[in-house]
């Protein structure tokens, strides 16, 4: 007979480090599933179908560990007094180095990539960044059999010889391929962890104004709604002039005592 082991429930606080750890952990991943590639969308491509099969089973989990760091970190600054000037500047700065990773990434992709149509769609694979050797694709092989592909494209070279991701990366070192397959993986990192640093930076802004009116309304006043027409391009309002202090009375001139009267003499 099998003994039943009674397995006693966690106490409070552990049951509470465990549904955040499971909120934040795994939720955020399944909620950001479409976006970080794992599951496919109608209409919608990720970022991650630009890279080679060889790298997407170890990216993703790698991408939702660190987008589960950030939501820890949204969730653990929203409770702190945050001034609206720094997060304006680090919305900036976020921005700017988010633009710039983009720009290095597109760069970087057409060195580290080569791209291959094929009838069933194009296929990706991951390529050396320095020259490839001057035999390939036939390193290893009889060059009775196998023809170099001498000054020709990598898509043009493989196109017709061989999809074999390994005989592909048989081409350069493989210390090259490693070093493609790295700035690849970090180049995704970076993007994905911007744009999230992004969004959590929105969320801490409405979060700060949100408290800001609560503590406004705890005190008795009404937050000011912004009046109609002081966007970009509005014309100010002319302030009314502020009224006259009014001064301190002027003292009053005592009049000089009358001289007495003097007497007649009779």
């Amino acid at each position: 007979m099998r003994s039943h082991v009674h397995i006693p429930a966690p106490p409070r606080i552990a049951r509470h480090w465990l549904n955040k750890m499971l909120g934040l952990g795994v939720g955020v991943a399944l909620g950001l599933a479409p976006l970080l590639g794992g599951v496919g969308i109608p209409g919608f491509k990720a970022l991650l179908l630009l890279y080679p099969e060889s790298l997407r089973y170890w990216v993703i989990p790698l991408a939702s560990l660190l987008m589960g760091g950030m939501a820890t970190a949204v969730q653990f600054y929203g409770e702190e007094h945050l001034r609206q000037r720094w997060l304006r500047r680090m919305f900036s700065r976020l921005g700017l180095g988010l633009l710039v990773a983009l720009l290095a990434f597109v760069f970087l992709y057409q060195k580290a990539v080569v791209l291959i149509r094929t009838g069933e769609g194009p296929a990706v694979f991951v390529r050396g960044m320095g020259a490839r050797s001057e035999q390939c694709p036939c390193n290893g092989t009889d060059l009775g059999e196998c023809t170099p592909c001498g000054s020709a494209s990598d898509a043009e070279c493989f196109k017709d010889i061989s999809l074999d991701p390994d005989r592909i990366a048989s081409c350069w070192s493989r210390g090259a391929i490693d070093t493609s397959a790295q700035v690849l993986a970090l180049g995704y990192l970076v993007l994905m962890g911007g744009l999230g640093a992004m969004v959590g930076i929105l969320v801490l802004r409405g979060q700060q104004a949100l408290r800001h009116r609560q503590r406004l309304l705890a005190r008795g006043k009404h937050p000011r709604a912004p009046a109609r027409g002081s966007g970009k391009g509005a014309h100010p309002r002319k302030r009314k002039p502020a009224p006259p202090k009014h001064s301190k009375p002027a003292p009053r001139h005592r009049s000089a005592p009358h001289p007495p009267k003097r007497k007649r003499q009779k």
